[in-house]
């Protein structure tokens, strides 16, 4: 039995080492260990499993007194702490630990530089514990970049392009951007064709941009890569003077030419009720008093929103033209579907102001309409943030977004922008939404169910999932200070506001 114990001692401290994480010398251990087991007898056997079984229990033993019941995770061993660090990061199976998964990361970078990437997305997009840094993120990303990674360099045409962690800087973010279609990422491969194609952080070149869009053309299978793509190649063949080449480009997705019939047919569709509409207004036109209050009806309800998408996506496809120039159409747009109301009401013989009441608001009355609707939508906004944070699910600014000047874009730029978001857009939606639609609800049904209704259609044309409850919500507040003032410039006023903050925030770089 003494024996039997010495033993037992003997091999526990040749496997001590597997106390330490080090799965190096765990190998070497076991490998040398083989061809002794098959040596030993029955007794010396036992007491080497024994010895094993103490040595590899006792640091969970130790974890369990602790608090700690998580195994120990090897220096060096990348993958694991990688695997850990997504762990804390996203609560699979542990507790979200921002500041853990920080951690593992780190430890994971000394080696890996899976691990450096993953340090520049922890504090670019910030978690729990751990708030974002774009000067750090910038650090990591571009020790990941020198590593190799696509996706770090990808990263840092982005944050040269938005001015995130450093100084916009659109030649860099060319360069970046065209680094990483090099090394075969297919979305840089679009950021470098439409630069190209535009002029941003380069000289337009057309030959350019129609090589890099035919490359990802041909090997994406991104079904939205392939139509921009073929969108681009379109475009340029087009401006070359090749229509032929054009219309096949176009013709490599049978998407776009739905899409092009789905236009042709809506605006022939457009003009037609337009003059229906047009000619029934003239034959029940009716004189009103001055200054009699007059409310559209709620087949005028349904045809404000039907001719404000329709005319607005006729503008907005347009887009093709050039992209920077979509928020300018989209509002055109509006401003033209505002046009035919104005007609409309003409040919009755009213006055718009009669029809949608724009009178000046008293600010020492409506101020608290104007504050408390702000503050109802910011706080609704961060919850709604959290819940879906906690579900795992990422909440990125809008599509339109996409198509905002960019930091280091010149002041015109930006204002053009803001003027377009920020005033003309705010206004034409709430003289649709709030003027003709809700008002034209309420006179067949109850206000509470107008305005639901008014704000469904208003979420819906928005066409952005994710947003559609927060604009609803939104749209509910409108009709509510609507209603409470009396002056279609209340909603105005809330809906300028919120979107001034929010394209300011987006231009200056700030994740909203």
């Amino acid at each position: 039995m003494r024996d039997d114990v010495l033993h037992l001692f003997h091999y526990t401290s040749l496997l001590a080492p597997l106390a330490v994480p080090d799965h190096m010398r765990y190998g070497a251990v076991c490998g040398a260990s083989n061809n002794y087991i098959s040596t030993m007898g029955g007794r010396k056997m036992w007491a080497w499993v024994l010895g094993t079984v103490l040595v590899g229990v006792a640091p969970f033993m130790a974890a369990a007194v602790t608090g700690n019941v998580q195994a120990p995770t090897a220096p060096g061993d990348a993958k694991a702490l990688l695997t850990q660090g997504d762990a804390y990061l996203y609560g699979e199976g542990v507790p979200r630990d921002g500041r853990k998964a920080l951690e593992c990361y780190r430890q994971a970078a000394e080696t890996d530089a899976d691990g450096l990437t993953c340090l520049g997305h922890l504090y670019f997009h910030g978690d729990e514990g751990v708030r974002p840094n774009y000067t750090e993120a910038l650090k990591w990303y571009e020790k990941a970049a020198a590593a190799g990674k696509v996706e770090a360099v990808h990263r840092l045409g982005k944050m040269y392009s938005r001015g995130l962690g450093t100084v916009a800087n659109q030649e860099k973010a060319f360069q970046w951007f065209l680094q990483a279609a090099d090394m075969g990422d297919d979305y840089a491969r679009m950021e470098i064709a439409f630069r190209c194609f535009v002029g941003n952080g380069t000289p337009i070149d057309r030959e350019r941009c129609l090589k890099y869009a035919r490359e990802l053309n041909a090997s994406t299978h991104d079904e939205k890569l392939k139509l921009l793509s073929s969108l681009l190649m379109a475009e340029c063949l087009a401006l070359q003077g090749d229509s032929v080449g054009a219309f096949k480009a176009l013709g490599k997705t049978g998407s776009v030419l739905v899409l092009g019939a789905f236009y042709v047919v809506a605006a022939a569709g457009m003009s037609v009720f337009a003059a229906i509409y047009l000619f029934v207004a003239w034959r029940k036109r009716r004189k009103y008093a001055a200054g009699e209050a007059v409310s559209p009806g709620v087949v005028d309800a349904l045809a404000g929103f039907f001719v404000f998408a329709v005319m607005s996506s006729l503008f907005g496809v347009l887009v093709v033209l050039d992209a920077r120039l979509m928020l300018l159409l989209a509002v055109l747009g509006g401003l033209a579907s505002i046009l035919f109301w104005g007609v409309v009401f003409r040919a009755r013989g009213q006055r718009t102001r009669q029809v949608v009441p724009m009178t000046p608001l008293a600010l020492n009355k409506s101020w608290k309409y104007l504050l408390s609707a702000l503050c109802v939508i910011f706080v609704f906004d961060m919850l709604y943030q959290l819940v879906l944070g906690a579900f795992g699910v990422s909440l990125d600014n809008q599509l339109l977004a996409t198509f905002l000047p960019k930091p280091g874009a010149s002041a015109a730029a930006f204002v053009g922008a803001l003027l377009c978001g920020g005033v003309l857009a705010p206004f034409c939606e709430e003289f649709i939404f709030r003027g003709i639609v809700y008002r034209g609800l309420a006179t067949r049904i109850p206000d509470w169910g107008a305005a639901m209704g008014s704000s469904l259609l208003f979420s819906v044309l928005h066409m952005e999932l994710k947003f559609m409850l927060p604009i609803f919500v939104m749209g509910l507040l409108m009709c509510w200070a609507y209603r409470k003032s009396g002056s279609l410039l209340a909603p105005v006023a809330i809906h300028a506001l919120n979107n001034l903050i929010a394209l300011s925030l987006i231009m200056a770089g700030v994740e909203t």
